[in-house]
């Protein structure tokens, strides 16, 4: 890193930081490079200034990582059931890094390309067998145990929209004739990462020590999103999982809303055609 003195530096403190708010700032999220290649996002920020001398990065990444938020997923899972993975998550945040973070999404969806389950402990239901999905969620615990005490905000959800869309391009199915909603969701899939969410002692230990009180939640869907915020208490107090499946329910009836109002419209059509 170069340490000559910028002329940058000869400017007050105040003029500093106002150039280096629009250099370094975006109003969409920053993601890691899946993330952002499947929902097609560029960021107008230039970094180069990090580089200009000690002082001023010094400065300067206290802009980029307290005035951005940064949007935490999962790597794309490993092809083989013997592959364990390495709970490697992006964007790649730096421990050191991370103190600074104020806002912060975190995406519980770990989408294995080989699912595999065992029977629940009271011999009913299901549990995740997923080594790579435990290292993720494992990881996450780090992740929020390091920004606990500057986060701001937090919002935890799971987008299944890279998953669903790339296995519809690569099936014909689904958006061939613009109709999203006829692609359905894998639902242990999708589970996958909460379920060990809600088993990991880390991570739940570091939900419970977050000094931020509500978590925005957000599901994104092929043809459809929700959002809504819940106590950190109440969140605490109940399991994800159940969470998600009340989140699968509202989608399906606002799904067969849809339908049945489809439905009423292509009647109605048939009726005035018969008038006429």
């Amino acid at each position: 890193m170069p340490t000559t003195e910028s002329h940058l530096l000869s400017l007050p403190p105040e003029l500093r930081f106002q150039i280096y708010h629009p250099l370094l700032t975006s109003p969409l999220p920053l993601k890691g490079p899946f993330a952002r290649h499947h929902d097609s996002e560029t960021y107008n920020i230039h970094t180069a200034i990090l580089r200009t001398c000690k002082r001023i990065h010094h400065e300067a990444r206290h802009v980029f990582f307290g005035r951005n938020t940064f949007q935490i997923n999962s790597l794309p899972s490993p092809q083989t059931e013997t592959d364990e993975g390495s709970g490697a998550f992006e964007p790649p945040l730096q421990l050191k890094d991370l103190g600074l973070v104020r806002s912060l999404e975190v995406d519980l969806v770990y989408w294995p390309n080989v699912p595999r389950t065992k029977v629940g402990l009271d011999g009913m239901g299901w549990q995740p067998v997923c080594r790579a999905a435990e290292r993720y969620v494992a990881s996450l615990g780090f992740v929020l145990e390091a920004v606990k005490d500057g986060l701001v905000e937090l919002k935890i959800g799971g987008n299944v929209r890279p998953y669903v869309d790339a296995r519809v391009v690569e099936s014909g199915d689904g958006k061939e004739n613009g109709n999203e909603a006829a692609v359905d969701v894998d639902v242990r899939r999708l589970l996958m990462g909460f379920h060990v969410a809600d088993t990991n002692p880390r991570f739940r230990n570091a939900l419970a020590n977050m000094k931020v009180q509500e978590y925005d939640m957000r599901f994104d869907f092929p043809d459809s999103h929700f959002e809504f915020r819940i106590e950190r208490d109440v969140l605490l107090k109940g399991s994800l999982v159940h969470l998600v499946g009340q989140v699968l329910i509202v989608r399906s009836e606002v799904r067969m809303k849809a339908v049945l109002e489809e439905l009423g419209n292509t009647e109605d059509e048939q009726r005035m055609t018969e008038k006429v």
